[in-house]
């Protein structure tokens, strides 16, 4: 397993977390919930921001062309005034084979 105390590095340690829960046996249902009750690094901001730090040319690739097109979507929406952004935990897809795939951005 990867490990990086970077910003970057911390979508990848959950991936690499889940993957290591899925050889405990009897109690990886009990401990991934726990991963997916705290599941703060799958934010698509620390998604984004590990992708575009990514070792694998072809994954900052990726993570360059959703910034693009986050920012496409964005210039299309009226602007609303300042408001509190409220955190939401997201949905976590344990059977993801890379961390970049732990969750879904722009319907992807």
């Amino acid at each position: 397993a990867v490990v990086s105390t970077q910003s970057t590095g911390g979508t990848l340690h959950l991936f690499n977390e889940i993957q290591q829960i899925k050889s405990f046996g009897e109690h990886t249902d009990l401990l991934l919930a726990v991963v997916e009750r705290n599941a703060f690094f799958a934010h698509p901001h620390n998604l984004i921001i590990s992708a575009l730090g990514d070792e694998d040319r072809n994954k900052r690739s990726t993570a360059v062309d959703l910034v693009q097109r986050i920012i496409a979507v964005d210039r299309e929406l009226p602007v609303p005034p300042p408001t509190y952004q409220h955190f939401l935990l997201p949905e976590l897809d344990l059977s993801a084979t890379s961390h970049l795939q732990l969750i879904k951005i722009l319907g992807k």
